[in-house]
């Protein structure tokens, strides 16, 4: 979420769209007894909602993530995802190939098609993405995403067709599919030496943060702060050198004589082997 804002609007919407409804009105409406539509599986993507008769066409008792990717390779009409797989050389026949070689137990017309924890975790994955996008729909984007990035079984599913799951970013991008931020978290500027531990009483953070949230907020200098798990009581704060933390916080609270600044090193031992739990 680097550099983006998030308002007290996306969380009720973000809490809306978990609970399946388009916006925070229509939760709101539901919860006062109104009959509102949620989500439902017309708004999946059909990669998702016909993998699980794909498997058992094919005889399968489980349905995986590969019949998930079968799916994306043969949409009803060529979508960004199935263009972006054909245009890797992930093909059909390929990956069936590979679902027959793992000889998946078939399937017992007294138990039919099941599903696996992959599945639903990739159902879950897409659902995630297609939310923190502001989408109310999965789209087979969203679940290629998953499968890419979703690190479902200790590798993610592309990894074994020996392409990074980077191109698919790429190949989205390239058209004009909005995708999130896939990289790591950068900092604006490199983490330089770290300063003292400075302890003060809790009823001064609300003072303390205050100042630092607006003289060096997220993405600049570092800096934290946490319950002591030594000096009961008390919590600290400790962020690089060149922020002025102990003029700071003797600043913020009423009585300076409460402050204890400790030298980094120590302040960090004495943490680490504290017998009180931090929270």
């Amino acid at each position: 979420m680097e550099g983006w804002t998030f308002t007290l609007r996306d969380a009720q919407v973000t809490i809306a769209r978990e609970y399946g409804f388009d916006s925070w009105t229509d939760l709101m409406a539901e919860v006062e007894g109104e009959r509102v539509e949620r989500w439902g599986e017309a708004r999946w993507s059909d990669a998702v909602g016909q993998s699980m008769m794909l498997a058992h066409r094919l005889g399968h008792r489980f349905v995986m993530g590969e019949h998930v990717l079968l799916q994306l390779l043969a949409p009803k009409k060529p979508t960004a995802a199935s263009e972006v797989l054909d245009e890797l050389g992930i093909r059909y026949d390929d990956v069936l190939e590979r679902l027959e070689r793992m000889e998946i137990e078939t399937e017992d017309e007294s138990q039919g098609t099941g599903s696996t924890p992959v599945f639903h975790m990739l159902r879950s994955l897409a659902q995630g993405i297609a939310i923190g996008m502001g989408s109310t729909t999965v789209t087979d984007e969203h679940v290629l995403l998953a499968i890419a990035y979703g690190d479902p079984e200790g590798h993610n599913r592309l990894v074994m067709y020996e392409f990074d799951p980077d191109d698919v970013v790429d190949g989205l991008r390239a058209r004009g599919i909005v995708v999130p931020r896939i990289g790591p978290l950068t900092m604006a500027a490199p983490v330089g030496p770290w300063g003292p531990f400075i302890y003060y009483l809790p009823r001064h953070s609300a003072a303390v943060h205050e100042i630092l949230t607006d003289r060096y907020p997220p993405g600049t200098v570092q800096w934290g702060t946490n319950t002591s798990r030594q000096k009961e009581g008390y919590v600290y704060v400790h962020g690089e050198d060149e922020i002025p933390m102990e003029e700071i916080v003797k600043g913020a609270v009423q009585d300076p004589s409460t402050v204890e600044v400790v030298p980094f090193d120590e302040g960090l031992d004495r943490e680490a082997h504290g017998r009180r739990g931090s929270t």
